[in-house]
């Protein structure tokens, strides 16, 4: 895309980009530094945003050489952009070390290195605080002594947290204040650099329906809400010095709200607008008044305190909370805000939500009840505006039916090849370069917005006001603790009153299952060890454990996914007909069937086993054991000894931070009788049968054909069916999710889905004795570099396990995307 076409982009005008650059990244052995500071400043370095004149420095305790660095930022920058790139960028890498943040001599040793670069052309430098609020003093203070820019401008980026209350905020404030002023310091808070949030300021001010709603007379209330699937894994030790309505909502959602609700400044962008931007979010907050005990909700998921990183085991911090705030000004009294924001809920989401009044005389005019019209715009995981509207059901019908007007930005706009989607801290990075304060927290903003929190924290604190308990805990981690959790359940309650819950057993294509084994007679007649190769079970997701390594530490891949997840799959897909499948006791017979096939599979034995880490899986700060041999790659290989399945081999793979996200069960037949032969020797490709269950479910048989055209070799093509456009592309038809559909189970009495007792001490039996030898003997895995396959003799393993053959040439198809189906 050029200049002319990327107006947005565009900074080649600005004159700092004609000037030289230096950037300091303060605490770069950390992990912030690692997986946010660095490959923000590779994606505007790949992007040509940055100067070309251009020096990056790190600056740490730790005693390191610049090639040091560079090879431990390496595996966080080359699944982000491609070698080459990787390369010219780390070359302007180096590194500095100092006895500590404030160490003087440091801090002259690299002012000495970048004026020797530097020379008499105008130079600015930027400081990047990765670095705990401790330390900012001294660091600030050694910076303004003996590193500021000679011939250019110095500024700084600080992260938070800034305090923990009103006065430990005035307290970091006075230190950097004490060196720099606002012009200098830029406080970020990456919620600021989201695309929906910077979104704000056009939809709000730059079209005319929106505003006409936008007040008391039509909103009922405003929702700012955020979630996420798990819980402290390990960082409980700094979580429950703050809670979540500190970690969260008095910071990220505060400046959301303030944006979505403040009146319009009067300038947008351009010079000054910045401050005028943020003068209208003081305003909205000053409007506010400080929040009491009974406008909050408090909540903290079972088992929190258990994390070893908490030393208060009675600890009532919370890992949820809700707050109720009103706006007292003409355009908002009276309309409820409520911030939702909790730890190891159901999904990961943040979102903003405005519900506004009934239409009037609505249920008159129809006769009948017209939802609510509703405004998400969702941050995250799937950036998308949608207003919920009502429209006449399609058809003969004349009845109301909520729809939704809709534009999704995955497709919208960064769907094509080349369009991508650039990250908060890059965009704030840039922002600062750029001299724009807008995206930037003020002092007067934190003052104020501690001071609407700070009352009603320290009464929680003070009473020790108590949450209320939400569930969250897997069954155990061995056969032992496994009985142990059934033992105590089964204290109180029988099969009858327990779901427990796998959400895999809940996904469409694992419920399709039953249907497709038992109600198609072309599978039942290949369905055995006379035509199947193997079975392959694979879990593959792009990203690492992100700072949830010290809970995943204590598990592993195998028991994170293969003992329960593929496992539970690995029955339905092979277990016998049970003499019903639906009705009243077909739950039972399916489980019965399921435990007949787990029971005929032996002891899985260590040479059964395969095993990997990715490069740098140690360095997650909450992994205290840092020689851990935890895998997070795994392949086992398993067999069911019965006349259906003797011979054939089960092959569970999963694994983190490998190149792509994909659940699939993949069936591999054997070669076609006689095949090469009757082709005249030409290769003919065996038969693959892939159900997909994400991201996108599918389920295809690749099959062989002629060679379209003139030719008449085989060639291999794929039977589908792609269940978004099948089924599901339909605006009126929508796929349940894995919970809803469970939920709906239980409610209907249906057992099927759910794991018995007797499934899980046995699946615990053939996987506990290989999980003790593993830790026991500290049997070390292989490495591999994330955003690859696995490890490099994984492939080669898998075909002497398995037998399984791959035809490199075959391509799956999909409008402008394709891509190898492996």
């Amino acid at each position: 895309m050029s200049d002319e076409e990327n107006p947005v982009t565009h900074v080649s005008h600005e004159e700092w980009t004609k000037e030289r650059l230096a950037v300091m990244v303060v605490g770069a052995s950390g992990d912030l530094a690692k997986k946010k500071t660095y490959p923000s400043l590779l994606s505007l370095y790949a992007g040509s945003l940055l100067p070309k004149d251009l020096v990056i420095y790190g600056f740490a305790r730790s005693n390191m050489t610049d090639e040091d660095l560079r090879a431990r930022l390496r595996p966080f920058l080359i699944e982000k952009q491609d070698e080459a790139i990787v390369d010219k960028f780390l070359a302007r890498c180096f590194y500095q070390s100092g006895s500590g943040y404030g160490d003087v001599e440091g801090w002259k040793a690299l002012d000495g290195k970048l004026r020797e670069v530097e020379g008499e052309k105008k130079s600015n430098r930027l400081f990047y605080f990765a670095i705990p609020p401790n330390v900012f003093a001294e660091t600030g203070e050694a910076i303004k002594l003996n590193c500021m820019a000679p011939n250019g401008w110095s500024r700084m980026i600080v992260e938070k947290p800034f305090g923990r209350d009103l006065d430990s905020c005035k307290h970091i404030l006075h230190q950097l204040g004490q060196h720099f002023d606002e012009t200098n310091l830029f406080r970020i808070d990456h919620y600021l650099g989201k695309e929906m949030t910077q979104n704000l300021m056009v939809m709000r001010f730059g079209n005319i329906w929106m505003e006409q709603m936008w007040n008391r007379d039509h909103v009922q209330c405003v929702m700012l809400t955020f979630k996420e699937p798990f819980g402290t894994d390990g960082r409980g030790g700094y979580f429950d010095q703050y809670g979540i309505i500190r970690d969260i909502i008095q910071n990220h959602l505060l400046q959301v709200m303030c944006l979505l609700c403040m009146e319009c400044p009067n300038k947008l962008d351009g010079e000054g607008a910045g401050e005028k931007i943020r003068d209208e979010k003081v305003r909205v907050i000053e409007a506010m008044e400080e929040v009491t005990i009974d406008n909050v909700f408090l909540g903290q998921y079972a088992g929190y305190a258990d994390d070893p990183t908490i030393t208060n085991k009675d600890t009532n911090c919370p890992t949820f909370a809700m707050v109720r705030c009103f706006i007292n000004n003409p355009r908002w009294a009276g309309v409820p805000i409520i911030f939702k924001a909790g730890k190891a809920l159901n999904e990961r989401k943040a979102e903003m939500r405005i519900q506004f009044k009934d239409a009037p005389a609505a249920e008159h005019l129809f006769g009948t009840t017209v939802p609510r019209n509703e405004m998400v715009i969702k941050l995250q995981p799937e950036e998308t505006i949608y207003m919920k509207s009502n429209i006449k059901t399609p058809g003969f019908s004349s009845a109301p039916i909520q729809s939704e007007l809709e534009v999704k930005y995955d497709t919208r706009y960064f769907g094509k090849k080349g369009a991508t989607n650039p990250d908060a801290y890059s965009r704030l990075i840039l922002d600062v370069l750029r001299g724009r304060s807008a995206a930037f927290v003020r002092s007067d903003e934190l003052i104020r917005s501690w001071e609407i929190f700070t009352p009603v924290l320290h009464q929680i604190e003070s009473e020790n006001i108590q949450p209320h308990i939400y569930r969250k805990k897997p069954f155990g981690r061995d056969s032992e603790s496994c009985k142990e959790i059934l033992a105590s359940l089964g204290q109180h309650f029988d099969e009858t009153n327990l779901f427990r819950i796998d959400h895999y057993l809940g996904k469409e294509m694992t419920q399709n299952l039953l249907v497709m084994r038992f109600g198609n007679v072309w599978m039942e007649s290949m369905w055995n060890r006379k035509c199947v190769q193997c079975v392959m079970l694979t879990f593959k997701e792009p990203f690492g454990t992100d700072g949830r390594g010290g809970y995943f530490d204590k598990y592993g891949i195998i028991r994170d996914i293969i003992q329960n997840h593929l496992l539970q799959v690995m029955c339905l897909l092979c277990m016998e007909c049970p003499n019903k499948l639906d009705g009243e006791g077909a739950g039972e017979k399916i489980r019965d069937e399921k435990v007949r096939a787990l029971n005929a599979m032996q002891e899985v034995t260590i040479d059964e086993v395969y095993l990997g880490q990715y490069e740098g899986y140690a360095n997650d700060p909450t992994i205290t054991n840092k020689d851990t041999n935890c895998p997070t790659f795994a392949m086992v290989r398993c067999f069911i000894n019965n006349p259906r399945w003797a011979g054939v081999p089960i092959i569970f793979k999963a694994g983190k931070a490998l190149n792509e996200r994909k659940a699939e069960m993949r069936i591999q037949f054997k070669n076609a009788p006689a095949a090469e032969s009757l082709f005249s020797g030409a290769d003919v490709p065996r038969n693959e049968m892939v159900i997909k269950l994400q991201p996108e479910e599918c389920i295809y048989m690749k099959s062989n054909i002629k060679t379209p055209g003139f030719a008449s070799a085989p060639l291999q093509s794929e039977l589908a069916v792609k269940y978004d456009t099948r089924y599901f592309g339909d605006k009126s038809t929508t796929n349940p999710d894995a919970y809803s559909r469970l939920i709906l189970d239980v409610l209907r009495g249906r057992s099927a889905n759910f794991v018995r007792s007797d499934e899980l001490i046995r699946s615990w039996e053939i996987f506990t004795p290989v999980l003790h030898q593993i830790e026991k003997e500290n049997i070390e895995p292989h490495i591999y570099r994330m955003g690859s396959r696995g490890p490099k003799t994984a492939d080669a393993w898998m075909k002497e396990k398995s037998g399984y053959v791959r035809n490199d040439a075959y391509l799956w198809q999909d409008g402008e995307i394709s891509k190898k189906a492996s």
